[in-house]
Parts: structure tokens; C-alpha cells; sequence
């Protein structure tokens, strides 16, 4: 079976703006106040405050 996908530039445009409204509530909000988002940035917020400023 075959499947057929179409990769359309305004589906590229939508990632890119979910991306942004995600970045600016994470640092708007979660991190001021150490609250930790869930999946893969909050694991990057996590392993942020655990190592030291020179890894980072």
C-alpha cells in the first residue's frame, strides 16, 4: 500500500510558529518561576539547572 504525502509549505510555516508561541511561553512563564514543561524541553529546562553555566 502505498502513501501518498504532500509536503506543503504552509504545514513548514505552522511548525515554525508552534515552535516560537512554545519557546516564548517556556521562558515567559515556566522558567521564571522553575516549573518544568513535560517531553523533550523539559528535559532541557531539568538538565539546564542541573549542570554547570560552563556546559551549557
Amino acid at each position: 500500500m502505498k502513501i501518498k504525502t504532500k509536503l506543503n509549505p504552509i504545514y513548514f510555516l505552522f511548525l515554525i510558529l508552534a515552535g516560537i508561541i512554545n519557546a516564548v511561553g517556556v521562558n515567559l512563564f515556566l522558567a521564571p518561576v522553575n516549573l518544568y514543561d513535560s517531553g523533550f524541553s523539559g528535559t532541557a529546562m531539568l538538565l539546564a539547572k542541573l549542570t554547570p553555566a560552563n556546559w551549557t
